[in-house]
């Protein structure tokens, strides 16, 4: 099974159509840059959690919708969220009189995340997408990483017309304009 896992925005019906023209499933973080998507999986996950665990880094409960109407579309998608809660510890600065004392407190951190998809949830666990959608931040992050530290780049975050990108011959990174690509200077 080959699955596109991306941020929120490649969630638009053009990217869409083009990634499943390639056979390829999905999995895409939702947000509010799809409104009507986003309302109606959140008032279809307003009732109890229909799968609930906890391990080491906390408790989460988990909601599958398998029909969600993605108005914008013209189509049906399936929808995971998640909730993870988990203790945090915190600073927090007192000031008493004209001193300021710091306190550390554990808190309660709440993570939502919604995840829109095509994959066949019946041959694999909804948890499944959960576990790919997080995935993205680990390259994310590594990433990151290798262009601010290896490649000494100061702004990768900078969004631009055109991509950074690296050949399977590991020659090196291009500047690619999506219409043709040429080696970094």
């Amino acid at each position: 099974m080959d699955v596109l896992v991306a941020d929120a925005i490649y969630l638009q019906t053009p990217f869409v159509r083009a990634i499943e023209s390639l056979g390829l499933e999905w999995v895409i973080k939702l947000k509010d840059n799809q409104p009507a998507l986003l309302a109606e999986a959140e008032r279809l996950t307003a009732a109890p959690a229909s799968c609930q665990w906890s391990d080491g880094n906390g408790d989460f409960s988990l909601w599958h919708l398998p029909e969600v109407d993605w108005p914008v579309a013209d189509r049906m998608v399936r929808v995971v969220k998640t909730v993870r809660v988990q203790k945090v510890k915190r600073v927090k600065i007192e000031t008493i009189g004209e001193l300021r004392e710091k306190k550390k407190e554990e808190v309660q951190a709440h993570c939502t995340n919604f995840y829109a998809t095509n994959v066949n949830l019946a041959s694999i666990p909804p948890q499944f997408i959960r576990q790919l959608g997080r995935s993205r931040w680990t390259i994310d992050a590594a990433a990151f990483q290798t262009l601010t530290t290896g490649w000494h780049l100061k702004k990768p975050s900078v969004h631009q017309d055109v991509a950074l990108v690296g050949d399977d011959s590991g020659s090196g990174l291009y500047l690619d304009d999506g219409l043709l690509s040429s080696p970094v200077a």
